[in-house]
């Protein structure tokens, strides 16, 4: 029945390191001021994917890296620039990586 859970839990175990633990303030504060030409955007999406596709343990799957790794890069530009028209909470990060899928 939650033949899904073996790779739901290391994908929001992923998500919350990635976002919360891994990502320093600075980033943060450089990609909300330079958005898409901020390079921590990049390297904090390829964190992403990377910690996505360890935690995973599914060394063949490579495509998890790079799905989670474009999938969260463009999720962040978009609350990017709607934080910056006040459009959106600074809070609604994991609504939006649940509703992506669907």
């Amino acid at each position: 029945m939650y033949d899904y859970l073996p790779y739901l839990i290391p994908l929001l175990a992923a998500h919350f390191f990635t976002d919360f633990l891994l990502q320093p303030r600075r980033w943060v504060k450089h990609k909300e001021r330079y958005k898409e030409r901020s390079p921590y955007l990049y390297i904090h999406s390829l964190v992403a994917g990377i910690l996505a596709w360890s935690l995973l343990g599914a060394w063949d799957w490579w495509l998890v890296l790079v799905i989670t790794a474009v999938s969260h890069g463009m999720i962040d530009l978009a609350k990017l620039h709607l934080q910056a028209r006040s459009q959106i909470p600074p809070f609604s990060s994991m609504i939006s990586y649940f509703i992506w899928p669907w």
